[in-house]
This record gives C-alpha cells, structure tokens and sequence, in this order.
C-alpha cells in the first residue's frame, strides 16, 4: 500500500507572531483575547451598563417611592443596599445613576469623536494654516483644568441639566481625541497608496474617508474609550462637590455620594448611602481603563511590549493618548 506524504503547510507570521493572512483588526481580537484582565474587565463593565441600561426594568424599587417608616434601614435582604433619608432604595437609585452616567459619557464620547475625528483629519490631510489654527485651539483648550473650566461654566450658565453639563463635556473633551487623529493622518498621508489614491484621480474627501480614516481608527480608538471613563469621573466629582445635577432631578453616581455623605454626618454613620455608589463608580472606572490599556496592547503591541507595567510604559501611553510623539529614550538620543 503507498502512502501519500503531503507538504507541511508554512504559515507566514508577522514580528508579532501573528498570521499575516488574517486582518488587521482579527489579529488586534486575537491578542485582546489572549488578555484575561482586559476580557474580564470587558464582562463586568458590559455587566453593569447593561444593568443601568435596564434600570427602569430590574431596579426592585420605584426611585420616587418614599417610605417613611423605613428610613435609613440598614443593607437587607429586602433592602440591599439599605435606604436614604426618606426610605428610598439605595439599590434601585444607584442603577439609575448608573444609567444617567452612562446615558452621559456614550453622548460625550460620541459628540467628541464626531467633532474630533473631523477637525483631526482636516487638520492632518491638509496641514498650513489649517493645521496651525487647529492646534492652537487646542493648546488653549487644554490649558483649562477640567475641573476649573467645569465649576467656571456651570457659574456662569446656572444650576447644571445633563443636557448643559454633556455641551459643556463636549467643548473641552474632543481635543485629545482630534490630537490623536491628526498625528495618525500625519503619519499616513505620505505613504504609497495615498500617492496611488491620488494619482488615479481620488477626491480628497474619498482619500480620507476610504484610506485614511480607516487606518488612523485604531489609535484614536483607545483615546475613546478613555474620554468615555473621563465623563464618568468628571460628572461624579462635580456632583459631589454640589456642582453637578441636582439629585432632586436625577440621580447619578456622583449626587448619590454626595448625598450619603452629607445625610450620614460621618463617614461611619449610615455608610451604605455613598459605600455601595462609591463602589461601583470605583468598578467602572478600573474595568474602562483596564479595558482601554487592553486595547492599547492589542492595537500597539509593538509600543507596548515589555513595557506594559513600566512607569515610561504608561507614560508612552498618556502621550499617544493625547496625539503627542513617543518619549525618546537615552539610547535614541545618542548619535
């Protein structure tokens, strides 16, 4: 009996390790995959906006259901996260604050995208003045502390409403986001296949929608997903500094601390009232960067290997976050 004897197959692989006849972005999947911290911290942060996203549904109680008898009842079985002041479940006000955070940071984050994927990629793919005007908007922009510029609009405009309070977020969150793209389309606009795509007669606007924008996506995607846990974060510090949305109107993550706080006298009496809140803002805020350093691996890995848990590690990220170039080293600055 003859045997057929077959050629072994070669996979060609690139200096990541990954075959090179799979995409761009199944290879980026496959490394996110291979990251339990970046997969598990997915699951939960899906895990709790879901539940916010759900909160008129599986919150037990109706926020607005005041129960006189049953003020500042203790975490139970029927209560688990106790009640406030008048009787009002903890559990159900904190899901909708969840909800409103949420609700929030998703219109921020796309309302910044939208502006800062548009000015980023003007101002990379046409340069001169364009460019200048562009980036002088945003040094000024950036020279305001967040925080300051938050407390100045919201004294000048009045008592907050989550649709002000997201205008506001907007206007001083999408330059990261425009830094971002334009160091991307500043690094793409000279290679072969745009010269190609233009010499065969392509418009500007086809250049940069069909063959810039959609290589340049990927770095801006992990400043994204950070302007998303910088909403969160700022709403509840304002809140909590009374500065936010009035938790009369709607409940958030950052009145509901104020709130337990302030109705609690100290911190140790009536802790369930900004415990259980400072929690899951605390669970929100590590799963997005987690999830976010994530991404940055999988979509960088050459930036990013072996330099993940070093301190020029993270200080390389914040400045790709931020569209700025990558730190030099001593060893890329001799000659």
């Amino acid at each position: 009996m003859s045997q057929t004897l077959h050629a072994p197959t070669l996979t060609r692989t690139d200096h990541n390790g990954e075959p090179q006849s799979s995409g761009p972005w199944v290879r980026a999947l496959r490394r996110f995959i291979r990251q339990p911290s970046g997969v598990a911290a997915l699951f939960v942060l899906l895990v709790v906006l879901v539940a916010g996203a759900f909160a008129t549904r599986i919150a037990p109680y109706d926020i607005t259901t005041i129960e006189l008898t049953n003020m500042f009842a203790p975490p139970s079985w029927k209560h688990l996260f106790g009640t406030d002041l008048v009787g009002r479940d903890t559990l159900s006000r904190t899901l909708y604050g969840i909800r409103m955070d949420e609700w929030l940071a998703l219109q921020v984050t796309i309302g910044t995208t939208a502006i800062g994927v548009i000015v980023g990629a003007a101002a990379g793919y046409y340069g001169g003045w364009l460019d200048n005007v562009v980036m002088r908007i945003t040094e000024f922009v950036g020279v305001f502390p967040p925080l300051a510029l938050l407390f100045a609009a919201i004294t000048i405009l009045g008592a907050p409403n989550p649709h002000r309070l997201r205008e506001v977020l907007v206007f001083y969150m999408w330059t990261p986001v425009a830094r971002v793209v334009r160091a991307s389309i500043l690094a793409l606009r000279e290679r072969e296949f745009i010269e190609a795509a233009r010499a065969s007669g392509a418009s500007d606007l086809r250049i940069i929608v069909r063959h810039l924008l959609p290589n340049a996506i990927s770095s801006a995607l992990v400043a994204i997903s950070i302007v998303f846990g910088q909403v969160i974060l700022l709403e509840a510090t304002v809140g909590y500094f009374n500065y936010g949305i009035n938790e009369g109107v709607v409940p958030t993550l950052g009145n509901l601390i104020a709130g337990g706080v302030n109705q609690g006298v100290s911190l140790d009496r009536y802790w369930w009232l900004w415990v259980f809140p400072g929690l899951v803002l605390v669970l929100l805020l590590v799963c997005v960067n987690t999830v976010a350093d994530s991404l940055d691996d999988a979509l960088n890995p050459s930036a990013s290997r072996g330099r993940r848990f070093s301190s020029s590690g993270f200080l390389d990220r914040a400045r790709r976050w931020q569209g700025l170039p990558r730190a030099r080293t001593r060893a890329s600055q001799q000659p």
